[in-house]
């Protein structure tokens, strides 16, 4: 029966956890966009420059709403609107920030394990990547127990990280599709305008040389004729 329980129990508690650290995504993606968006436009004042454009999926510069928006949305204020970045909770982060941010928490933490725990830095580093990556082998486990409640936290808030961060690469990766499927399409398109506009050419040149060709005969023929009168 325990080990029945064990099933239902996981069956019920696993989907729910992946909600909810899904949602804590969320959140933290709104919390490094913020931050984000205020040492981009503090990088942008430092140089006296304008804050570049966000880059929509064809490649044109467009405004930080019109890319983020619905089209019925796009005349309406944002109040999301932060140094003009669109802060929310969608995952559009550029990538390398998401990479940058999940590392340093592993070094971070692997720093802290090493000095609670009698760990060599690797240990410590290899510990937190095999549990923020659900892999779990179980071979290093912490043995202080006043550490396992800032344990459990900190790897929590590790698979929150991680699960916002396999969300911008799907985002990134959806994107990558997305631009290598118009341009595609564009070039086939290309292409096939091309192979008419050639068409169309030869079919005026076949037209010209035999409309050239027939008056050419009428010519030979109407010659005798002219030389009989």
């Amino acid at each position: 029966m325990g080990r029945i329980a064990t099933i239902i129990y996981a069956a019920i508690g696993i989907p729910l956890c992946l909600i909810v650290l899904a949602d804590v995504g969320k959140l933290f993606t709104r919390a490094i966009k913020f931050v984000y968006a205020f040492f981009r436009s503090f990088y942008y004042t430092a140089r006296c420059q304008q804050p570049r454009k966000p880059v929509s999926s064809q490649g044109a510069d467009v405004s930080p709403t019109s890319s983020m928006l619905k089209p019925e949305e796009q005349s309406e204020p944002d109040s999301n609107l932060y140094h003009g970045y669109l802060v929310d909770d969608e995952f559009n982060l550029p990538i390398p920030v998401a990479i940058v941010i999940v590392i340093a928490y592993i070094f971070i933490g692997a720093a802290l394990y090493r000095l609670w725990e009698d760990w060599t830095y690797l240990e410590a580093f290899y510990f937190i990547f095999v549990s923020i990556s659900t892999i779990g082998f179980g071979d290093i486990l912490p043995e202080h127990p006043k550490y396992f409640l800032i344990s459990s936290i900190y790897i929590f808030i590790g698979l929150a990280l991680v699960s916002m961060f396999i969300n911008v690469a799907m985002e990134f990766m959806e994107d990558t599709l997305n631009k290598a499927k118009k341009k595609m399409s564009k070039e086939i398109h290309m292409k096939g305008e091309n192979n008419k506009q050639r068409t169309k050419e030869e079919n005026e040149t076949v037209d010209a040389s035999h409309a050239a060709t027939s008056s050419d005969t009428d010519e030979a023929s109407s010659s005798p004729l002219k030389r009989r009168k």
